[in-house]
């Protein structure tokens, strides 16, 4: 397989840069360090690219590990926009999951599989809308576990 050449502004390849250092901790938060070598490979080509083109500050070289990093405010810097996706996530499958519950406790798992998938979809909708509302009003600050 051949080579690809491709040619960016500078403000384009910060972006590139930025799309790969949320990526590259989306697919390697999780993995022990043997398992996200390949992903690590990829970070390394590109903060190459860019300490070679001198297109993006705050890549440094790490010479005990011989590898490239960002430095911590340009990377603190890319993966703030992780937080608000964290967030959006976290509330979103809250929600989804103590309505699916719910609507197991109040229908069965039989008359929910027997339902048509618009009235199941409906009646989780219905579900989903009361945790909406109590988390956009209160949080979490209500909820607790009853032993």
């Amino acid at each position: 397989m051949g080579e690809i050449n491709m040619s960016m502004s500078r403000k384009s390849f910060r972006e590139l840069v930025k799309h790969v250092v949320i990526g590259n901790w989306v697919l390697t938060a999780f993995k022990s360090e043997e398992d996200s070598d390949e992903d690590e490979e990829l970070m390394s080509l590109v903060l190459d690219c860019a300490r070679t083109n001198d297109a993006l500050d705050g890549v440094e070289y790490d010479n005990d590990e011989n590898r490239l990093y960002l430095d911590a405010e340009t990377q603190a810097e890319f993966l703030e926009h992780m937080e608000a996706y964290d967030d959006g996530t976290f509330w979103d499958e809250l929600t989804e999951e103590l309505a699916k519950r719910d609507l197991r406790k109040k229908y069965g798992e039989e008359a929910i599989t027997a339902m048509s998938e618009d009235e199941a979809r409906e009646k989780l909708g219905e579900e989903r809308a009361r945790y909406e509302e109590e988390f956009e009003k209160y949080g979490v600050e209500r909820m607790e576990i009853r032993s």
